[in-house]
C-alpha cells in the first residue's frame, strides 16, 4: 500500500508543474515491422519525468478506414524518465513495463513479466513541441530482443 501511495504521489507531483500532450506515429525496425499510432501524456520539465504512452498497431493505409470504436486492445506503457532539460530541448531516457489495456472489458494486464520497453528521445520546442524517440524491448537481463522502433510525435507543452 505504501508503494502504491508513493507512486501516486510521484505521478501527481510530477504532473503538477508541466504537462505534455501529443500524438505519435512510428514503425518497428525488426520484429514484425509494424507501424503504429498513439498518444502521449506526461512531463519532461524536470530531472524526473513521466510519460504515459498508448499505442495501437495499424498500417497507415488502414488509418482512414479504421473506426475508433473497433479498437478494443491497446498497448499502455507508463515510462519513468530521467530528463536533461535544456531550455527548449529535453533529452530523456526511461523504462516502462508493457501493459495491455482492454477497452471493452476495462481490464489492464502485464504483457509479460520477462520483457520491458526502454526508450530515449528528444523533445524540441515549447508550446508546440516535436518529439523523436527510439525504443527497444529488453529482457530482465538487460539484453535487447532485437525489436527496435522509431517514433515521431507532435504535441503541446503547458
Amino acid at each position: 500500500m505504501k508503494k502504491l501511495l508513493l507512486l501516486i504521489l510521484l505521478i501527481v507531483t510530477t504532473l503538477m508543474f508541466a504537462v505534455d500532450l501529443g500524438v505519435l506515429a512510428g514503425t518497428e525496425i525488426g520484429g514484425r515491422q509494424r507501424t503504429y499510432i498513439g498518444v502521449q501524456f506526461g512531463t519532461t520539465a524536470s530531472l524526473i519525468g513521466l510519460s504515459l504512452d498508448v499505442y495501437y498497431p495499424i498500417s497507415f493505409e488502414e488509418l482512414e478506414e479504421i473506426e475508433f470504436e473497433d479498437i478494443t486492445l491497446v498497448e499502455f506503457d507508463p515510462y519513468l524518465l530521467l530528463v536533461i532539460p535544456l531550455r527548449d530541448l529535453k533529452i530523456y531516457a526511461g523504462a516502462a513495463p508493457i501493459l495491455l489495456l482492454d477497452l471493452e472489458e476495462g481490464g489492464l494486464g502485464l504483457y509479460s513479466d520477462e520483457v520491458f520497453h526502454v526508450k530515449a528521445g528528444v523533445k524540441i520546442g515549447s508550446g508546440i513541441a516535436f518529439t523523436l524517440e527510439v525504443l527497444t524491448t529488453m529482457t530482465l537481463d538487460f539484453m535487447s530482443t532485437g525489436i527496435y522502433a522509431v517514433t515521431a510525435g507532435l504535441g503541446l507543452s503547458f
